[in-house]
Formats: C-alpha cells, sequence, structure tokens
C-alpha cells in the first residue's frame, strides 16, 4: 500500500518500508524552525552534483550545520560554464568545504583547482566508505549520515524537489551485511529521473569540517584519501585501509 501510495498516487506522505530516509522524518525537518544561533557559527558546507545536459540537473546544496539553505539548480549548462559559476558562488560566499561527485564532475573539479579554489573536494560515490565494514560504499555512508542529521536539522520549506528527493533512494543489504543503496540508474528507472536534489544534500556530508584549524582541508583530503591534485588515491586508501586507518 505505502508504494502504491508513494509511487502511482504521487503521495508524499507514504514512505516504503525499505526506504532509508522515512518520509515522516522529512516533513519534521521541513517543519523544524531554527534560531540564528543555531548554525551561524558553523562553516557554510556546500554539495554539488553534476550533470551535463539530458534530463539531469546540476545542483548545488548549501549547508551550515543543523540548517540547509535553498539550493542552487544549474540546468542547461556544460562542465566549464558550469565550473564558472560554481567560482563565482565561491567568491561570493565563502564556504569552508565544496564537495563535488566524482562521477561527472572531474572536468569541473580540474576547471577548479586549475583556477585555485582548493575548498573544492573530490568524492568519489562509487568509492570506498569510510566505515567499509557497515556501508557498500561512500554513496551509502553519506545517504545515511544525511538521514541520522534529518532527526534535528532543518530543511527548506519552499523547495518541494529536495523533499520529495530525500525518501526516494532504497536500501538492502549486500552479501557482507553492509548497507547498499538503489542504484541512480535503478532510480531513474522506477520513477522517471536522478534524485539530483538528494544527491547535492547528502554530499554536504562527504566529511566533518569544523572551523578551525583542528580540521583543516588537509585533514579533510587525508581522510579521504585525496592525493595533492586533488584527485582519489586508491592505492593510497588500501594501505590506510590495511594500517586500519
Amino acid at each position: 500500500p505505502n508504494k502504491f501510495e508513494q509511487e502511482y498516487m504521487c503521495s508524499f506522505e507514504a514512505s516504503n518500508d525499505d526506504t532509508l530516509i522515512p518520509t515522516s522524518r522529512v516533513i519534521a525537518a521541513r517543519q523544524r524552525v531554527l534560531l540564528p544561533e543555531d548554525y551561524e557559527n558553523s562553516p557554510l558546507v556546500c554539495g554539488v552534483d553534476i550533470a551535463r545536459f539530458g534530463g539531469d540537473n546540476t545542483v548545488l546544496q548549501p549547508r551550515r550545520g543543523r540548517r540547509m539553505f535553498h539550493p542552487v539548480e544549474l540546468a542547461g549548462l556544460d562542465n566549464m560554464a558550469v565550473a564558472d559559476r560554481l567560482a563565482a558562488y565561491i567568491e561570493t560566499n565563502r564556504p569552508k568545504a565544496m564537495f563535488i561527485d566524482a562521477g561527472r564532475g572531474e572536468g569541473v573539479i580540474d576547471r577548479l583547482h586549475r583556477l585555485g579554489y582548493n575548498q573544492v573536494i573530490e568524492d568519489p560515490f562509487n568509492g570506498v566508505a569510510l566505515n567499509e565494514s557497515k556501508y557498500a560504499n561512500r554513496r551509502a555512508e553519506v545517504w545515511d549520515t544525511m538521514g541520522t542529521w534529518l532527526k534535528t536539522g532543518s530543511i527548506p520549506n519552499d523547495n518541494p524537489l529536495l523533499a520529495m528527493d530525500l525518501p526516494i533512494p532504497l536500501y538492502e543489504y549486500d552479501g557482507k551485511g553492509r548497507i547498499k543503496l538503489e542504484s541512480k540508474k535503478d532510480i531513474k528507472a522506477r520513477i522517471g529521473r536522478s534524485p539530483d536534489f538528494g544527491d547535492a544534500a547528502a554530499l554536504t556530508f562527504a566529511s566533518p569540517v569544523k572551523d578551525d584549524a583542528s580540521d583543516s582541508l588537509q585533514t579533510i583530503r587525508n581522510r579521504h584519501n585525496i592525493n595533492a591534485n586533488g584527485r582519489y588515491d586508491s592505492t593510497q586508501a588500501y594501505k590506510n585501509r590495511k594500517r586500519g586507518r
């Protein structure tokens, strides 16, 4: 019944039993009102889900601590145009970190690094999870982290697309008992679109970002096994896993 209401009757109130983030949690986050002191001292962190034309859109999602702000949607732009828009956003808003999915964002990441924006960090959605005993990949990990955050966080009440995306992905357990999220390809086949807003929001949880020297950008890069060129280093990731890091 829940699946019928959600997928065929377009009911936002319904939620599948195998949905990672319950719809009720999203509704509560939309209705939650925070005072400025609840978030204004937290660093600005952005997640960017890159799309190159087609039916998907590039989405930039800003967040400060417990509050997400209205997302920025960029439609019909090639990678260089997207990079220019993101550079302008960084110049104006000065985020502490901007996490970009490496899947389609490599050209954008390279361009922004060449322009000197070192706060841009590549996050491989299909890469190894930081807690690889619990999650099948990074995408499952950051989405589940966001799901926990939604218990006390606040999302814009005037953006239905973000709210609609958050309960979309289903989950299961793989052969090792780890959480595995429904693939973007399967989601698109099921509902006819990709959860671009949800993925951008999830990327804001790619790594904890503190507004002090104890959690510098280099610390974040080391945690993600990012090399000096801003790329994911699978060899270093393997070595760190062997060391138990």
